[in-house]
């Protein structure tokens, strides 16, 4: 099962898949990893920080 993440604000809040938003995430500043668990272990940071960072927008 996909892990989703809210993106946006308000009415225009929509959920993204967590795993294109790591590949875009890659995309944008251009990220590669030499094998898969350094892989695993940033795209596993990477959704640790969007979560931390939905529950600040909560509160």
């Amino acid at each position: 099962m996909a892990q989703t993440i809210a993106r946006g604000s308000g009415r225009d809040d929509q959920l993204v898949d967590i795993d294109q938003a790591f590949q875009d995430f890659m995309r944008d500043y251009s990220k590669k990893y030499e094998t898969d668990e350094q892989y695993q272990v940033a795209k596993a940071a990477f959704s640790q920080s969007v979560r931390e960072i939905e529950e600040l927008r909560a509160n």
